[in-house]
């Protein structure tokens, strides 16, 4: 709610620079997260279609941005996705006003849920060719022997491209998890993992985040994986998978054969974040 009222303060600003005397900035009905910007014009005024409304969107988007730090902070951690929508009606004296108040707010929600259909097509198909485009890559973090202070290995970790939405692991997952393209982005983090692992220090080890489901893709298999190393100078034994427990072992009767057959060839498992 909080975060809804600093919404509420910047829609605002942006009536007061650009709404009329007689325009109205609303509160949506109880339990409903909708802020209603209503313009009240005489007679048939095309440019309330042509600029009003969409040059009320474009500032009230263009403020969300340049705020984003502050107006929510601390309540989010970043902007808020508003979606917006309209509706435009002329008077008809046959209907009540109540009447055609109900109607027009109606097909304005409709509107919104249509903008938010196509936002979200729209986002499924970026995350998709940013999976089959291979845009990702992978930052490997020290993991350090406490005592001893020496680097033991190295953990890979994926990001998503900078200027994109999915520039994080928690993004890319979640849109992947969204969108059921886990076991894809899967498969192309380890890949990304494991062609990056160049000029590693001597004695080091790669740690390589998997999902259970690895053992089903045809690129994990042990002669795959051994020529991958190959071009990396790196050997099975210098590799831990690590398990996540981000998804559930369906069959582990294939994990299990799976697991000892590269176990067999020196690569190592360990668990990951198990709780």
């Amino acid at each position: 709610q909080s975060a809804f009222k600093a919404l509420g303060l910047l829609v605002q600003k942006v009536a007061e620079r650009l709404l009329e005397v007689n325009d109205l900035v609303m509160s949506g009905e109880a339990g409903r997260n909708e802020i209603w910007v209503t313009f009240l014009r005489e007679g048939e005024d095309a440019a309330l279609i042509r600029q009003e409304i969409p040059n009320f969107e474009i500032a009230l988007k263009r403020l969300i941005e340049q705020n984003a730090g502050k107006a929510f902070y601390p309540h989010l951690r970043q902007a808020p996705t508003v979606t917006m929508g309209s509706e435009v009606c002329l008077r008809n004296p046959r209907f009540s006003t109540e009447t055609q108040i109900v109607r027009t707010a109606e097909l304005a929600r409709r509107d919104v849920q249509l903008n938010l259909q196509l936002e979200d097509r729209e986002r499924r198909r970026r995350f998709r060719e940013m999976l089959f485009e291979r845009r990702i890559y992978s930052v490997y973090e020290p993991i350090v022997e406490v005592n001893s202070r020496v680097v033991f290995g190295y953990e890979s970790l994926v990001r998503g491209p900078e200027d994109s939405e999915f520039k994080t692991p928690l993004t890319l997952f979640a849109a992947a998890k969204e969108y059921d393209m886990i076991y894809e982005l899967d498969c192309l983090c380890r890949a990304s993992g494991l062609s990056g692992a160049i000029d590693f220090p001597e004695g080091t080890k790669l740690f390589l985040n998997i999902l259970p489901t690895a053992f089903h893709d045809p690129n994990f298999r042990a002669e795959r994986l051994i020529k991958t190393l190959e071009q990396c100078g790196l050997s099975p034994s210098d590799v831990v998978f690590e398990i996540s427990e981000q998804e559930s072992i369906e069959n582990f009767s294939v994990f299990k054969e799976g697991r000892d057959n590269l176990r067999a060839l020196g690569f190592q498992f360990a668990l990951d974040d198990m709780g």
